[in-house]
């Protein structure tokens, strides 16, 4: 069975560390030895970014190269080491390397998330700061505050001891930002956190033993660096690299107990330093504890005020939320009175009138007979229509229709609808055409005009005149469905081509039920057109669709003039 690169990586680079504290301290096979740990992460941070071609491969060459500087910082040192005597002066260009390693480490991390964990996220920032602040205000207490007060050093040789701490929580900051972030967290990812781990562990506990002059080639500190140059190795070498660089989901970052508990432990690090420095009996640095506490205190505030503007803003979905639910609610309920209106009406004259032609022993008149059959043939056929509306928004809204496109002469299809609606022999309705033609789906176009015809009827008084018009306009045909009722108000033009949405003056003996013009437009938008509504000139109400001669084409301007 063959391991997978990284794994094998992983194993060698075990051993070679364990190897490293069995070898003389700080002897030349000591050194040697941990310059090939750290060339081999170099090398294999590259080879995996070739090997896996990540998206973002820029991140991973700026680790490899901060990993480099390190390298020949470590080279420069056994060099003064082994080979001059009085060994490495302080500072050195060493120093310089493995300063300019902890920038370059940080931006290719940076890099590396931008994109996938969505690094400028500001609670994430503001925590990364909190965490920054709290061992900054430490790290000045008790590490670069004796040195910057050593006038026993040159002034070069303080700055480069201060700036190794200031590395050190800027390099923190980014790794806090990154734990922080939403998004998966990859094998590749957690090495990485890993190795951040191992190499600040070390640096903190170097800095220490140094103030002491406890530290030494071959200490057991060295095990920190060493791990660290390993894991990135491995997680450049791990095949979910890739997704480092990918987009991760839309997550929403949460405040969880680790967090908080990293939070909590950097805000008391403060009150920590002031207790301990007292107990100490050491002289208090009243002026970095305040700059620090303060700074620390603006960074809670506008983490409260983030966390205050998510509350309002959820408490304002909800609130969004529950009065849609409302409105749903209520319509809901108009919808159900209007069809149980709509469905008993027609119904009822169904049942009376089967029931009087099963009672009848001979007793009514042929024209009687005649006009009760009217009578049923008449309401089953609302029936018909009322279900086959509801139906047909059922199927439209669940994509389940498709449009059948053939030749229609609209001009007789409007005919043949006025010639089979009752509308024909209770209203006096005229028929215009031009001769116009599209290329849609009958049965849809019919529906569309079968509908708008008795939304007409509906809301204009018995003898109010009807319009059918067809025509030929922009590219396409215009149905025109028009009444010279009491109109439209313009607050409901677009409203009533909603479902379940009625105008104001909807009948109270026949409310019907909002589905009819919701399903004109639908069949207009189906066919790459549009359904609107004008005002009639002269008065009344003009629906009006278009339809595109074949392909989808641009309708006509909805203010254009009635006639």
């Amino acid at each position: 069975m063959r391991f997978p690169a990284w794994v094998r990586y992983l194993v060698i680079g075990a051993l070679a560390i364990g190897a490293y504290f069995l070898l003389p301290t700080g002897g030349v096979q000591q050194g040697v030895l941990y310059l090939v740990i750290g060339a081999a992460s170099v090398t294999a941070v590259v080879l995996g970014t070739r090997a896996h071609k990540p998206d973002r491969r820029t991140g991973w060459y700026l680790i490899a190269a901060g990993q480099a500087a390190f390298v020949l910082a470590d080279l420069i040192w056994y060099a003064y080491a082994f080979l001059v005597e009085g060994g490495t002066p302080f500072p050195s260009f060493a120093d310089i390397l493995y300063l300019a390693g902890y920038p370059l480490t940080a931006l290719g991390l940076l890099e590396l998330m931008r994109f996938s964990r969505r690094i400028s996220e500001r609670d994430g920032v503001i925590d990364a700061g909190i965490i920054a602040a709290g061992v900054g205000l430490l790290a000045w207490q008790f590490l670069m505050a004796p040195v910057v007060t050593d006038s026993s050093q040159t002034v070069f040789a303080r700055l480069v001891s201060v700036a190794y701490p200031v590395m050190d929580v800027l390099l923190l900051a980014v790794a806090a930002r990154v734990a922080f972030a939403p998004g998966v967290r990859t094998p590749a990812y957690r090495i990485i956190m890993l190795a951040l781990v191992g190499s600040l562990v070390a640096d903190g506990a170097y800095s220490v033993v140094s103030l002491h002059g406890g530290y030494y080639d071959g200490h057991l500190l060295d095990a920190g660096w060493l791990l660290s140059y390993v894991l990135f190795g491995v997680a450049a070498l791990h095949p979910a690299m890739r997704r480092l660089s990918e987009h991760a989901a839309d997550d929403v970052p949460t405040l969880s107990r680790h967090r908080l508990a990293l939070l909590t432990g950097a805000l008391l690090l403060a009150p920590a330093v002031l207790t301990l420095r007292a107990a100490m009996g050491w002289e208090v640095d009243v002026a970095a504890l305040a700059i620090g506490s303060s700074l620390l205190f603006l960074l809670v505030v506008m983490r409260m005020r983030g966390l205050v503007r998510r509350l309002e803003s959820s408490a304002r979905a909800l609130r969004s939320r529950g009065e849609e639910l409302q409105i749903a609610n209520e319509v809901k309920d108009l919808f159900l009175t209007a069809v149980s209106h709509e469905l008993r009406t027609p119904l009822s004259v169904v049942l009376g009138a089967s029931s009087t032609l099963e009672l009848d022993e001979g007793a009514l008149s042929p024209e009687d007979r005649r006009d009760i059959l009217d009578s049923l043939g008449r309401n089953a056929r609302k029936l018909d229509a009322l279900v086959s509306d509801l139906l047909d928004l059922d199927r439209l809204t669940r994509g389940l229709v498709k449009v059948d496109r053939r030749p229609l002469d609209l001009g007789a299809l409007l005919r043949e609808v006025l010639e089979e609606s009752q509308a024909g022999r209770e209203r006096t309705v005229n028929v215009e055409t031009d001769g116009a033609r599209v290329a849609a789906d009958v049965s849809m176009i019919r529906r569309l005009v079968e509908n708008l015809l008795a939304n007409a009827v509906r809301h204009t008084a018995p003898g109010t005149p009807i319009w059918l018009r067809a025509r030929s306009a922009g590219g396409g045909a215009l149905i025109m469905v028009e009444d010279a009722g009491p109109g439209v108000p313009d607050a409901e033009k677009e409203k009533i081509f909603q479902a379940f949405q009625q105008g104001e003056g909807a009948p109270s003996h026949s409310p019907g039920v909002g589905v009819g013009l919701s399903l004109v437009a639908r069949f207009a938008e189906l066919h790459g057109g549009r359904a609107w509504v004008e005002d009639r000139r002269g008065g009344g109400a003009s629906f009006r669709v278009f339809l595109p001669a074949g392909a989808p084409a641009e309708a006509p301007s909805m203010s254009g003039a009635s006639t």
